[in-house]
C-alpha cells in the first residue's frame, strides 16, 4: 500500500494573501464538485448526494473563513495556516 504526506500549505501570510488563497482553493473545489453533479444527472449515472452534500459543506467553510479573516480585528494581523495532505492508496 502506498501512501504519503504532503504539506500543502505552511506559511504565514497577510489577511490578503490568506484569503485569497484560501478562497481559490474553496472555489475550485466546490467547482470540482459541482461538475461531478452536473456531469452524473445530464447522464442519468450515479449519485450526486455526496457531491452536493460536500457543496454545502465547502460553501459554509469558505464564508466562515471569509467571516474570520475580514472582521475588522483581524485585518492588519498575519494569519498562520498549515494544510498538510494525507495520501493512503486504497483497494
Amino acid at each position: 500500500m502506498k501512501k504519503g504526506s504532503f504539506n500543502l500549505l505552511n506559511g504565514t501570510f497577510s489577511v490578503k494573501e490568506a484569503l485569497y488563497i484560501l478562497m481559490e482553493l474553496y472555489s475550485n473545489k466546490i467547482t470540482f464538485h459541482q461538475r461531478d453533479v452536473f456531469s452524473k444527472e445530464e447522464r442519468n449515472q450515479g449519485d450526486v448526494t455526496h457531491s452536493k452534500n460536500r457543496i454545502i459543506e465547502l460553501t459554509e467553510d469558505k464564508n466562515r473563513i471569509r467571516e474570520i479573516l475580514t472582521s475588522s480585528e483581524n485585518l492588519e494581523r498575519k494569519v498562520k495556516i498549515n494544510g498538510e495532505i494525507f495520501l493512503e492508496i486504497i483497494d
